[in-house]
């Protein structure tokens, strides 16, 4: 009676140890991550593969979620074809000081010039909350018909009446100058880097 027991106690250890274990899933192709999938649906804009999904990777390591006819939600940017969160975030609040402060009214795929964003109506591109462009030290003169040199944009600065050239780099979140590779190219940037969209500076990705 005891070693029939005993037997029985072993087998279900066993039983226990072993018969509950699953397969690791498979690796994903690099420069993804593998996410939760909810049956055979990925959420994360990921796509199924063996039990998992694989997403595209941000800069930051994390899964990105999918754009939205192009459009990424506030507080996230387009980065590498999905919609990523952190310091390279788009669709920021554009807030106007005074109305001759709007850069035209907010485009259908919200996207305004460097430097602006819509408001929060949704109705004109203003310039980004928290853009310096009244620190001296971020303004190169005046704007010609408009116009600034790159990586300046041009800003209506209601104590001048006037338009006024000022440094992108002054708007908040853009990486330091030693770590800029210039402008982006139709929201692209050379390896290690992203395009950093509010003001499409490439920025280094590490």
């Amino acid at each position: 009676m005891f070693v029939a027991v005993f037997v029985l106690a072993l087998a279900l250890s066993v039983s226990a140890q072993y018969g509950q274990q699953t397969p690791a899933p498979s690796a994903c192709p690099q420069g993804m991550i593998v996410t939760p999938a909810y049956g055979t649906t990925c959420y994360n804009g990921g796509f199924y593969f063996n039990g998992v999904c694989c997403s595209i990777a941000c800069p930051n390591g994390q899964a990105g979620t999918p754009a939205v006819g192009g459009v990424c939600s506030t507080g996230t940017s387009l980065q590498n074809g999905v919609c990523c969160a952190g310091r390279n975030a788009s669709n920021p609040l554009g807030i106007c000081e005074v109305p001759e402060q709007a850069d035209g009214p907010c485009p259908t795929d919200g996207v305004c010039v460097p430097g602006y964003a819509c408001d929060a109506a949704g109705v004109n591109c203003c310039p980004i909350q928290g853009f310096d462009y009244r620190n001296s030290d971020c303004q190169i003169g005046g704007a010609i018909d408009g116009l600034c040199p790159t990586g300046y944009v041009s800003v209506f600065i209601p104590d001048y009446s006037t338009n006024t050239c000022v440094d992108l780099g002054c708007v908040p979140g853009v990486c330091p100058q030693e770590q800029r590779d210039g402008p982006c190219q139709n929201g692209q940037c050379r390896s290690g880097f992203t395009c950093y969209t509010p003001v499409d500076i490439c920025c280094s990705s590490v």
